[in-house]
């Protein structure tokens, strides 16, 4: 049967006079109301708000039920009386739910035959369930104890200190009555670029919304839409402030942006999208920084770039990518900018070996990779990208001397890769940058300096063989008198500076055979043996030949040729990292002093103390002598002869052990 409210209003809106008189006068007594078939001579159930600030429910159980014996009145007729001092908007009431059956006083059926509105839960705004009351509207419904049993009950107007109103739930009241916890409207002040706080918002950006009512965490968050699409929230700073991305699809153009939060939507706040926008991220702290170097340590005063050092910057707004850029999406593959991005260092202006997508970095952010101008002024030297005509706002990059730099330091024979132990009286090759400009021509031992630059090992500058400083290359022999043990500090100094020392594991040997590189096969490892007493050299004929030697049978041994051995020829290895070596292989004996050559003319042989393995093909050779090889200070030679039963072949073993374990690899031709 159809619900009627007309001419309710007065009696809503009055002083109650008496709260306990029966019926509860807050719910209209006449005419009757009919709902479902039965009439209420008054409230079922009465809410009170107190003076003291809490909430009473009453309930009249002389109120008819909707079918004779139910112990639970279905449709029930709820008044709310406002005894407390204050104007009331809403209550929420909570745990509402039938004593009998269960059911939630807000899983409201549609029995008002005008409004056929079956509720379910969870919902924020059920819209007209046909159970509202004059100025009664219904939000929030949600299940706590059981289904749809909580609910707001909003007014408007708010009910007065002293005035009543009335509406109706699926089941009495029950439970427990508050004030709703508020949601404000969110408000959106300003929108601009994350990096440089600019309007030049690109598809694809990070941006800054700044307004209130965002919410509470990253899990209690606003959402954002741009136009018609979800902008994703990348960092949520504080209710007033998000970081989101303007979707990467988003159309160029005016545009609108709004903040929801908890279905309560902002104004729409007008922005306009352009295709370019291009800045550089500003650094995050004060111990930070804008650019970074290849380690992805921040370049800062106490760790500056210097010329000709590669790093790297984070921006935004660089434009479409190939392959193209997706939102909320880290990028895991490498995608270059389709437009040309330029890097402006001081006055000079350099091409960036890479800008595009920042690989496993924040969705929208670039990286742009470039080299410091060997010619850049020194200290803080303002960088500025331009792209498409427009130039991004500059930031400060700390520009130094170019202190040297030692990356790696490895066997001078071997090359091999890794921190290695290394040996005292060994051969070694320094790996860096900032080692100068210029290169020796040739050997320089026993120089201690060269254009400015020295080594030190241990405080102490060690003589230099070779210097390659466009190369960042430096050759040197180690100390003889280091320990086989521990660690030794080496350093590069150059007038601008010493590099940070580099540990240098030690060893009692560190075995590396020279190599000899072959043009017609770049894979081959050919030692750098001699036939005994003569210049020749053992390799195959093809290797001699791509090498422009001649043939052996047309030179005398002073001449350099190449060919291969022979069972029984003898032999000379040459090498380096044996380890000590004194007068005759004395254990006792003196190392040859740092910076000294052994005697050219063998007056004083420097052997090993410890005697080498060598084995040709997989076969032990005799070794008739291993030490320093005369008139060299860190090479070695070994002396062999080539052992019966190793097999013909260009690419034969040889292989070079010392007791403790150390051992190198080569391989030499061997003719039948």
């Amino acid at each position: 049967m159809k619900l009627t409210w007309i001419a309710l209003g007065a009696l809503v809106l009055g002083i109650v006079p008496a709260i306990n008189a029966q019926p509860f006068a807050q719910c209209p007594p006449s005419p009757k109301t009919d709902f479902d078939g039965y009439t209420f001579s008054g409230c079922l159930s009465l809410i009170i708000a107190n003076a003291d600030g809490t909430f009473t429910i009453k309930e009249d159980k002389t109120q008819p039920t909707n079918d004779a014996g139910f112990g639970e009145r279905d449709d029930a007729l709820v008044g709310f009386q406002n005894s407390s001092g204050s104007p009331i908007s809403a209550i929420r009431l909570t745990g509402s739910e039938s004593t009998v059956d269960f059911t939630g006083s807000f899983h409201f059926d549609g029995s008002n035959p005008s409004v056929q509105n079956l509720v379910f839960c969870p919902t924020a705004n059920p819209g007209p369930t046909g159970y509202e009351g004059p100025g009664v509207t219904f939000t929030n419904l949600a299940s706590s104890i059981g289904y749809c049993d909580a609910g707001t009950v909003n007014f408007s107007p708010a009910i007065a200190p002293g005035a009543s109103t009335w509406f109706y739930l699926e089941r009495p009241a029950h439970g427990t009555v508050s004030l709703p916890v508020t949601t404000p409207v969110p408000t959106v002040t300003n929108v601009f670029d994350q990096a440089a706080a600019t309007t030049n918002l690109t598809p694809g950006m990070p941006i800054q919304v700044v307004g209130t009512g965002f919410g509470n965490s990253t899990t209690d968050s606003a959402t954002v839409m741009i136009g018609n699409e979800a902008a994703p929230v990348l960092t949520f700073i504080n209710s007033t402030n998000l970081i989101v991305q303007v979707p990467v699809d988003a159309p160029l153009g005016a545009t609108t942006l709004t903040a929801t939060y908890k279905g309560q939507a902002s104004t729409a706040f007008n922005i306009k999208l352009v295709a370019l926008g291009p800045e550089i991220e500003p650094f995050q702290s004060q111990t930070g920084s804008s650019f970074y170097d290849t380690s992805n340590n921040p370049i800062t005063a106490g760790h500056p770039a210097t010329p000709g050092s590669q790093v790297y910057l984070l921006g935004i707004g660089l434009g479409t990518t190939n392959p193209a850029q997706v939102t909320n999406t880290i990028a895991t593959a490498q995608a270059p900018t389709t437009q040309q991005v330029q890097v402006m260092v001081g006055s000079k202006m350099v091409q960036p070996s890479y800008a595009g997508l920042f690989v496993g970095g924040t969705p929208g952010f670039y990286q742009v990779v470039f080299t410091v101008p060997v010619d850049a002024a020194m200290g803080n030297q303002p960088v500025t990208l331009s792209e498409g005509g427009l130039t991004s706002n500059a930031q400060m990059l700390v520009v130094a001397p170019p202190i040297p730099i030692i990356n790696a330091i490895v066997n001078g024979a071997t090359f091999l890769a890794g921190n290695n132990p290394q040996a005292a009286n060994s051969f070694v090759s320094i790996f860096g940058q900032n080692f100068g400009s210029q290169n020796t021509a040739s050997n320089i031992f026993p120089a201690l300096s060269f254009q400015g630059l020295s080594v030190l090992v241990n405080g102490a500058a060690i003589p230099l063989y070779i210097v390659a400083g466009t190369g960042g290359q430096i050759n040197v022999v180690l100390p003889s008198e280091l320990g086989t043990s521990g660690t030794a500090a080496v350093e590069v100094m150059t007038s601008e500076g010493s590099s940070v020392p580099f540990q240098l594991p030690l060893t009692a040997d560190s075995v590396g055979i020279f190599r000899v590189g072959d043009p017609s096969d770049p894979k081959r490892m050919n030692g750098a043996v001699l036939f005994t007493n003569t210049a020749w050299k053992v390799m195959p004929l093809s290797m001699a030949t791509a090498l422009g030697l001649p043939s052996c049978a047309s030179v005398t041994t002073a001449s350099i040729c190449g060919k291969p051995a022979k069972v029984g020829d003898q032999l000379e290895i040459y090498l380096t990292g044996l380890g000590k070596a004194t007068p005759d292989g004395d254990p006792n004996g003196k190392v040859l002093p740092t910076g000294s050559l052994a005697p050219t003319d063998g007056s004083v042989l420097y052997k090993t103390v410890e005697p080498p393995v060598v084995k040709v093909g997989g076969i032990q050779a005799t070794v008739s002598f291993s030490g320093i090889a005369p008139g060299n200070a860190g090479q070695y030679q070994i002396n062999i002869q080539v052992p019966s039963g190793v097999l013909p072949g260009d690419n034969v073993t040889l292989q070079v052990t010392m007791p403790d374990g150390s051992t190198d690899t080569v391989t030499i031709a061997v003719t039948s």
